[in-house]
């Protein structure tokens, strides 16, 4: 059997700043720090996603984290209702997701809670 990871990735660029985002997200994925992207409160980050590990009992993830970035993998797709309190978690600290799988980072609509990113 086949496992297909999911991959999604959170940071925050700096003011003004936007740089190609396959790049910085594999740079930053590499654990190397990236010229531009804001330091995140990931131990605040890290008890929101304890939180929602909680809420979500029998869904399963891994975090990877960086000063700079979260990378949540998960061993497959779940439906949207499950993948949507990923990028709403985040909007507080005003970091889009990236969708590896798509190569699309979501920065171009305005950041929302309860907002469906995934259908």
């Amino acid at each position: 059997m086949v496992m297909v990871m999911y991959y999604l990735g959170f940071w925050k660029f700096n003011e003004n700043i936007y740089l190609d985002v396959e790049d910085t997200y594999n740079k930053l994925s590499k654990g190397e720090y990236v010229e531009g992207v804001s330091n995140l409160d990931i131990r605040k980050i890290e008890a929101d996603l304890a939180a929602l590990r909680e809420k979500l009992l029998g869904v399963d993830f891994t975090v990877f984290t960086t000063s700079q970035f979260v990378k949540i993998i998960f061993p497959h797709f779940y439906d949207g209702e499950i993948m949507n309190q990923f990028p709403n978690l985040f909007v507080d600290y005003e970091c889009p997701v990236y969708d590896v799988q798509y190569g699309k980072r979501l920065d171009k609509y305005p950041l929302t809670k309860g907002e469906n990113y995934y259908i």
